[in-house]
């Protein structure tokens, strides 16, 4: 199980529209992100009864192997990860 692997290169309090980004530095990110999961999916690739789970907030939809791998893409107060219904904790 692998939580939000994206994290370090794209965290959240990195808002574009409060800090700027250079493209060629989130190109760089990109790449070196891009690379795990290139990691990932030849292991899994290997067919020795591997099964990896990522939860991810990133999406990258010009990337085939990760939109091919993805298998529910949950929206918060939609159809989140956690149902509507569960009790909150006090």
């Amino acid at each position: 199980m692998i939580d939000q692997l994206s994290r370090p290169y794209f965290p959240s309090d990195k808002e574009p529209s409060i800090v700027e980004i250079a493209d060629e530095e989130m190109d760089r990110d990109r790449e070196a992100l891009l690379q795990y999961f290139d990691l990932l999916f030849k292991e899994v690739e290997r067919g020795e009864s591997l099964q990896i789970i990522v939860i991810e907030h990133a999406y990258f939809k010009n990337y085939p192997e990760y939109v091919n791998a993805v298998k529910k893409k949950w929206k918060k107060g939609i159809d989140g990860l956690i149902p509507l219904g569960w009790p909150e904790i006090d």
